[in-house]
Formats: C-alpha cells, sequence, structure tokens
C-alpha cells in the first residue's frame, strides 16, 4: 500500500478521501462500471459510458421512404472498451448498415470484475426517427 497526498493506492485503485477515482495506469472506470462478475451472452446491469461516438448517417433512400425504428445490435466490448463483432439482432434493413457503421467506431469505457477489465457481451439499441433524428435507448 502506497500513500501519495491524500491519495492511497490499492491493487492499481487509487482512493481519495474514501472515494475511488481512475489511475492513469490502471484502465478500470469508476464504481458505475463495476460488475460482480462477467455476463457472457445478454446484457450486464450495467450502462457502459460511450467516449467516443460517432453519429449514424440517416440512410437518404430510407429518410425518402419514410422509414424509421429501432435497431438492435448484440457487440462485444472488449478489455480496451473497443466494439467488436457486432450482430443484428432486429431492425430494418435499410437502417442495419448506417448503424453498424457507426457503432464500430465507438469506444466505451470498459467494464470491470474486481478492479480488472473485462470483455462483455452489450446490446446497443439505436431509434432512427423521421422527427428526432437518431438517438442512442
Amino acid at each position: 500500500m502506497t500513500a501519495l497526498a491524500g491519495f492511497v493506492l490499492l491493487g492499481g485503485i487509487l482512493f481519495a478521501q474514501g472515494k475511488r477515482t481512475k489511475d492513469q495506469n490502471n484502465p478500470c472506470p469508476a464504481e458505475e462500471n463495476e460488475l460482480s462478475k462477467p455476463f457472457p451472452g445478454r446484457r450486464p446491469p450495467i450502462k457502459l459510458k460511450l467516449l467516443k461516438y460517432i453519429a449514424p448517417d440517416y440512410p437518404a433512400l430510407a429518410h425518402r421512404a419514410g422509414v424509421q425504428g429501432r435497431v438492435t445490435i448484440q457487440v462485444q466490448i472488449t478489455e480496451q472498451g473497443k466494439v467488436e463483432n457486432p450482430q443484428i439482432l432486429s431492425g430494418h434493413p435499410m437502417l442495419d448498415n448506417a448503424a453498424l457503421a457507426a457503432i464500430r467506431q465507438w469506444r466505451y469505457e470498459p467494464a470491470c470484475v474486481k478492479g480488472a477489465p473485462v470483455a462483455i457481451d452489450y446490446l446497443i439499441v439505436l431509434n432512427f426517427s423521421l422527427k428526432n433524428g437518431i438517438t442512442i435507448e
């Protein structure tokens, strides 16, 4: 255990005044992304922080045709926060490619178990709306 001017380093996690903060050498975020165990094959009970967002383009043909709705995609978020292996679970075929092209570029804070980053399966739901544009649910 090392103490540095009001900070205590325990297992790669900095604690300041009783609150865990992100250590530059530890990729794990604060408590909100901490899992008690991995949840393979289903959405974990947390919402990961999106660090890099690339807005999907509303396909012009779909927009002109009045196509709107949700696109649900299952992905794996790696230990580094990268989006991998996206698979469309539901959505309109005219919207699927736009959703995939955008989320492949997204980056998240990783989920952690016991202070160590872990890869998890995660659901991303994009809502394509003619009135409100594209939103993340």
